[in-house]
């Protein structure tokens, strides 16, 4: 997929976890990061819970939690 503003978020995890598995993805201060492949699986999981939850793609919702890792 080449214009990456029409890609769903989960798509460029994916991308960038087949390209980059064992990079780190994301850090934090003072605490482990996650590499782009255990992000691919926390997105993956994420998504299983909305999909449980009767969330379909492009239904809109909104996340509200503590600035932390």
């Amino acid at each position: 997929m080449n214009n990456k503003l029409d890609m769903t978020f989960q798509a460029l995890i994916k991308e960038s976890a087949d390209k980059f598995a064992d990079k780190e993805a994301v850090s934090f201060v003072g605490e482990k990061g996650y590499t782009y492949k255990q992000l691919l699986k926390q997105a993956e999981s994420l998504v299983a819970f909305f999909e449980k939850l009767g969330i379909k793609q492009g239904d809109k919702i909104a996340l509200l939690g503590p600035n932390s890792p």
